[in-house]
């Protein structure tokens, strides 16, 4: 009771107010963007890529046949680009499929799409960036070896090494391996139907099958690092949360 003798609103009946339109309004944009970052950050590297591998085959398709040779041959990360123009070779031979482009179309989505679920944007670039490279630069490696000691013939260095293979074998082999069930399903049955391609020649130390071998090694080894790192952010983002205080 007041002094005049009204009686005082109850603090129970003042918490079930509703919330002001503009509160309301902008709760849900906050939440329409938070929507927008989470999907942006699983999914965005998988999107970019199969960006780019369209750019480079749309590329490719508008050089005539000397053109497209010529193109192939720049973006090749033997070992004469290599020593030439290394970073150039190393980024567009990822963006370059001399053909198949809707199968590795597919399977770059499908493996970066499992991947990027559970590992974040950025953990999932940094993987298969990572096998993208240490595919490449351990097979030439040893290519180089082979033929600076009489073991390969030296035509091979200039050896045609180009396409999306290190980086789409990665990402299959992380989503299989840490993905959520859907997207390992996926990435198990891409990886199946690429497996009898990805090792022939390796008795033979060619150059592609050992960059495949360097790739699912880097995945299930980087990609375990990774999957770690961010479930231990997750748990410790929860557990130092600041307590809600509500009124009343």
């Amino acid at each position: 009771m007041t002094d005049d003798g009204a009686a005082r609103p109850s603090r129970f009946a003042l918490r079930r107010r509703p919330a002001p339109p503009a509160a309301a309004n902008g709760g849900a944009a906050t939440g329409g963007a938070a929507t927008v970052r989470r999907w942006a950050d699983r999914y965005a590297v998988a999107a970019g890529y199969a960006l780019g591998l369209v750019a480079g085959s749309a590329v490719l398709a508008a050089r005539s046949s000397a053109g497209r040779t010529a193109l192939l041959d720049w973006a090749s990360t033997d070992r004469a680009n290599l020593a030439d123009h290394p970073v150039s070779a190393l980024v567009f031979s990822a963006f370059l499929a001399e053909s198949d482009l809707l199968p590795w179309l597919a399977l770059a989505l499908v493996g970066l799409g499992a991947t990027g679920r559970v590992l974040g944007a950025w953990r999932t670039l940094l993987l298969v960036t990572t096998a993208h490279l240490v595919g490449t630069l351990v097979s030439e490696g040893i290519l180089w070896y082979r033929i600076d000691h009489g073991l390969a013939p030296p035509g091979a260095v200039h050896l045609r090494d180009v396409g999306p293979s290190y980086l789409v074998v990665a990402a299959l082999v992380a989503g299989l391996a840490y993905g959520r069930l859907p997207g390992r399903i996926l990435a198990g049955t891409g990886f199946a139907l690429l497996a009898p391609s990805l090792f022939g020649g390796l008795d033979r130390w060619e150059v592609a099958p050992l960059g495949h071998v360097c790739a699912i090694v880097l995945a299930l080894g980087l990609g375990a690092v990774l999957r770690f790192t961010r479930a231990g952010r997750r748990r410790y983002g929860r557990a130092g949360s600041p307590p809600v205080h509500r009124p009343g």
